[in-house]
């Protein structure tokens, strides 16, 4: 009895265990036969958020370097076109953190003819293309340096000191015209006509004389060459503010007077021909007012002191 009833306990009790193995089998399938879908929707929006957290954190930490401010010179163009470019590639800077420089540092013409492009982030490629067509093209960097050479006025011989600024003007002009590859312009005959005849008449000789040794023909980077070979000579002589200061200082420099010996006036009346003045007659002077009035016009004289050669209002004795 004992036993049958310890036998029926036992398989009871491996019913139980058997039972609970099956459930935690059918959970385990359940949870096997969910869709991947589900659980991925549920982690991605989390996994986006944290990206986007890490973007907007690195983003936080970039230094956004500072470019030249530019206002539409041409001049500035260059430079501030190679230093958009150098810190972008080496920075990796995106449209939107290049948009923000743009905003900060365009002024003026520049920033007024792309005004309407910074706004969104995705124009900025359009904004770089628009500021060269107006300010970079290579036909408007050369006009502004040809330009600037046409200004300088003519340097006359006294002068000769002049000409050591314009060799530094025109040897710049040359190292541009170099860079900017437009070799062309430094055969242009026209401009370097122009060039020429800034120099004295003295000096457009000797460069006369020097391109007549030049084959095929000169350019104006022959041309500049000679200058500055000219003014480094120009530059050992003394200043002209430096010889007028050592004329002036001179103690062996005198000062010089110059004395005009004038005739001895002849005494003479006009009236009697007596050696001495009419004012002096006492015959002039006996005789009536008319009379007088009447010889003074005749003889041409002075009303106020009788003699000739000068009128009344330049007379010295009324003085």
């Amino acid at each position: 009895m004992d036993s049958s009833l310890n036998a029926l306990r036992a398989s009871v009790q491996e019913l139980r265990q058997s039972s609970e193995d099956s459930q935690r089998y059918i959970v385990r399938l359940r949870e096997g036969m969910q869709p991947q879908s589900a659980s991925q929707s549920s982690v991605q929006p989390a996994q986006d958020e944290q990206r986007q957290a890490v973007v907007a954190d690195t983003d936080s930490h970039i230094k956004l370097y500072d470019l030249p401010t530019f206002g539409g010179n041409i001049e500035e163009w260059p430079l501030f076109y190679a230093n958009f470019n150098d810190t972008t590639q080496a920075f990796g800077y995106s449209h939107r953190q290049n948009l923000m420089r743009l905003q900060k540092l365009l002024v003026g013409p520049a920033k007024e003819a792309v005004e309407a492009l910074l706004i969104f982030a995705n124009d900025v490629p359009n904004v770089m293309r628009e500021l060269e067509f107006r300010f970079g093209r290579p036909d408007i960097l050369v006009k502004g340096q040809i330009s600037q050479l046409q200004q300088i006025p003519p340097i006359p011989e006294s002068k000769v000191e002049r000409i050591i600024p314009f060799s530094s003007k025109v040897l710049n002009v040359v190292a541009f015209l170099k860079s900017a590859n437009c070799q062309q312009h430094l055969s242009n005959v026209t401009l370097l006509e122009e060039m020429i005849i800034k120099l004295p008449h003295t000096r457009q000789f000797d460069w006369a004389k020097h391109a007549a040794t030049i084959s095929p023909y000169p350019t104006i980077e022959h041309f500049s060459e000679w200058l500055s070979d000219l003014a480094r000579i120009i530059s050992l002589m003394p200043t002209t503010s430096t010889r007028i200061s050592k004329q002036n200082a001179a103690p062996n420099n005198p000062r010089r007077l110059m004395h005009i010996n004038r005739p001895k006036e002849i005494l003479k009346c006009y009236h009697c021909s007596g050696s001495y003045t009419i004012a002096q007659c006492e015959s002039f002077k006996s005789i009536g007012f008319q009379d007088r009035w009447e010889l003074v016009k005749t003889q041409q004289l002075c009303f106020s002191c009788l003699r000739k050669g000068h009128c009344t209002q330049k007379c010295r004795s009324r003085r």
